[in-house]
């Protein structure tokens, strides 16, 4: 197993992967958030690599997360 598949939590292996936004570092948070709202706005990590959401569903209307729209 490559050292990035052992290092990534989310379960995926990252093949294919796009960057689609930037966030400072010094902020866990705000990348976390960011990352959970764009899973959610390709309608969930069934249709993605990632095998778990980045920000458990309870937290997200604190975080201003919007659902997935077959969740709405």
């Amino acid at each position: 197993m490559e050292q990035r598949e052992k290092d990534n939590s989310d379960g995926g292996d990252g093949e294919g992967a796009a960057i689609l936004d930037k966030y400072p570092k010094v902020n866990r948070d705000v990348g976390r958030t960011k990352e959970q709202d764009h899973i959610n706005k390709r309608e969930g990590v069934g249709n993605l690599d990632n095998k778990r959401d980045e920000i458990r569903q309870s937290k997200w209307k604190e975080r201003g997360i919007e659902p997935p729209k077959e969740e709405r």
